[in-house]
């Protein structure tokens, strides 16, 4: 089979390289796009690239849609190409530039201010400043004269949007208020202070030039459209997991529902703001999948009421906190590109109250661990699906058994193991095992780490286990959890964690027990351990950004960080059944 064109190879490294469309290379800025692979094996690069070129093209037609789909409403709804204003909003915007120009202290120095060798620079610069701007072929006054128009638009309440051009009826006359404004400091410079502007258009200056024309042109942005452009032009830039990327689409669709999608942006008030936080504290989390649940296209209202009949609970604070960020920063965005008309978001909380620090979820207690490790998965279960929680003869070690060792034993995200394939798990020149995630794209910068394995995991096995997977698909270590509707193992992996934690009595006492307090449980140990905080931030790829000399380097090899991860010291519970000895430090 022929090597399909856009597979190149890079020194020893697969790359990606894809033309941008013509009709696209202005949203990108580029007319290629390359994209590495990561491998230098043709047969793992094949598949890879077949899946990077299929995101691109699914990238290409989104942008097109909603370009399509922006190009299908009215023009008072969207911001144009070009910002048209009158011929006479265009007299008096230039007139007002002249006034404000000549009204500067600066523009009224005369020569005698200045050093005498210094007076015959400075005329011909100011001589040569008018005369740019009367070159029609000059490109420095055009730059000028866009920057002046675009000042002076937004200064008298007009908006002006990222990229919008300029029309060209107000571009001549800007370009002929600073001509006349700069005869007229030019002439003050000599003496003359009769302030003529040599054009007619700017005789007589006076106060209520722009108030006879409508200066408050802002476009008739709906919330909807206002949600769509603040999406491509910040949010969609923005690096994010797949499940962020749905969480916030999620409540963006919330956020239209309750202000209303045909809303113009411009009538939303403050007032408005603090009843979405309001709402917000009274939404029931995942009142969608609950049986007799509202239709999609409910009301919030409807939602609200649906919770109170059934005695739902309220989201928790830290969602809220989610909704209510999303919600100012769209109205600032909105507010800071002239959509909405004075409008103040800052200083909205979330209603719901924070939670204090002992009630932040935790970490697992010894009779917690000792329940999750004694459990028929790791004794001796019937199978690893339905029989999981039933006693019987096998010991399957699948996702189901490694997950919650991998967890309290690397302190890794569910995610981070879920995705693991058995090419990022090494051993370093000097014997030490561990997984590499340094080149793997994670939360955050520091999430590229190299992972230790702690002896537990040795002694249980689990470099056997991955030798084992390495004739899996992909080498993956854990395909038996499918994706998710969400795009993500972590969707499936998380449900039949709760069912777990509830087999072993442990979800029905806490119910915010969740894997992510594997995590928690290993910093405690660590911090029982004397561990210093840069070896377990190292560890954990937590973001060091406290001090500024942390956010430099590589960080730590896993030759460096072996011997602090054996530190560790969690409470007293038998795992003699998993490592055939008792080899761990507790306490």
């Amino acid at each position: 089979m022929a090597k399909p064109p856009g597979l190149v190879q890079r020194g020893r490294i697969w790359y990606l390289r894809k033309r941008v469309p013509n009709d696209l290379v202005g949203r990108y800025g580029r007319r290629e796009i390359p994209i590495s692979l990561e491998t230098d094996d043709y047969d793992t690069a094949l598949p890879l690239f077949h899946a990077e070129m299929a995101k691109l093209e699914a990238e290409f037609s989104a942008i097109r849609r909603r370009r399509d789909l922006f190009a299908g409403v009215a023009t008072s709804d969207l911001p144009q190409d070009v910002l048209n204003v009158t011929e006479e909003e265009a007299v008096a915007i230039a007139r007002a530039l002249v006034k404000e120009r000549i009204s500067d202290p600066e523009s009224k120095r005369t020569a005698r201010e200045y050093l005498p060798e210094a007076v015959s620079d400075i005329r011909d610069e100011m001589s040569a400043d008018v005369g740019d701007l009367l070159d029609p072929d000059s490109l420095a006054a055009d730059q000028r004269v866009q920057s002046a128009a675009v000042s002076a638009l937004r200064r008298n309440g007009y908006s002006v949007l990222d990229r919008q051009r300029v029309d060209a009826r107000l571009l001549e006359m800007v370009r002929r208020a600073l001509a006349a404004a700069g005869r007229i400091e030019l002439a003050r410079f000599d003496g003359d202070f009769s302030d003529d502007p040599r054009d007619a258009a700017f005789a007589d200056l006076c106060e209520d030039d722009l108030s006879r024309v409508a200066v408050a042109r802002k476009p008739n942005i709906s919330v909807s459209s206002a949600i769509d452009l603040f999406w491509d032009r910040v949010i969609s830039l923005e690096p994010k997991a797949a499940k962020t990327e749905a969480k916030y689409r999620a409540i963006f669709e919330v956020i239209k529902r309750f202000f209303g999608a045909d809303t113009p942006a411009a009538t939303i008030t403050r007032e408005q703001c603090f009843a979405f936080r309001d709402a917000v504290a009274r939404l029931p989390p995942n009142y969608a999948k609950k049986k007799g649940a509202p239709p999609p296209d409910a009301s919030i209202d409807e939602i609200i009421e649906y919770a109170r009949q059934n005695d739902l609970p309220a989201m928790s604070y830290g969602t809220q906190a989610i909704y209510v960020a999303l919600m100012v920063r769209l109205f600032t965005w909105a507010s800071n590109e002239r959509m909405t008309k004075d409008l103040v978001v800052t200083d909205i909380k979330p209603r719901g109250k924070r939670p204090a620090k002992h009630e932040l979820r935790g970490a697992f207690s010894a009779e917690q661990l000792a329940a999750i490790f004694d459990a028929p998965i790791y004794r001796g279960c019937k199978d690893d699906k339905l029989g999981f929680a039933t006693p019987g003869p096998n010991i399957i070690k699948k996702s189901r058994y490694w997950l919650p060792l991998l967890g309290l034993f690397t302190g890794m995200r569910e995610g981070e193991i879920l995705s693991l394939t058995a090419d990022n798990v090494l051993i370093s020149e000097t014997g030490t095992a561990y997984i590499d995630l340094s080149k793997r794209k994670g939360k955050n910068a520091y999430s590229r780490r190299e992972v230790p394995l702690h002896s537990v995991l040795l002694q249980a096995g689990f470099l056997k286990f991955v030798e084992e997977q390495r004739n899996s698909e992909n080498g993956a270590l854990f395909p038996d959890v499918k994706k998710g509707a969400d795009g993500t193992q972590t969707a499936i992996f998380s449900k039949r964690f709760g069912t777990f934690l509830k087999a072993c009595g442990i979800k029905d006492i806490d119910t915010a027990a969740c894997f992510h307090m594997f995590r928690h449980t290993l910093k405690d140990g660590l911090d029982r351990g004397h561990v210093p905080e840069n070896y377990i931030e190292a560890i954990q790829g937590w973001s060091r950004k406290m001090k500024t000399s942390r956010s430099y380097g590589q960080g730590f090899e896993a030759d460096t960080l072996k011997p602090w991860i054996e530190k560790l010291v969690l409470p007293k519970f038998d795992l003699s059944h998993i490592t055939g000895r008792t080899c761990m430090a507790e306490y």
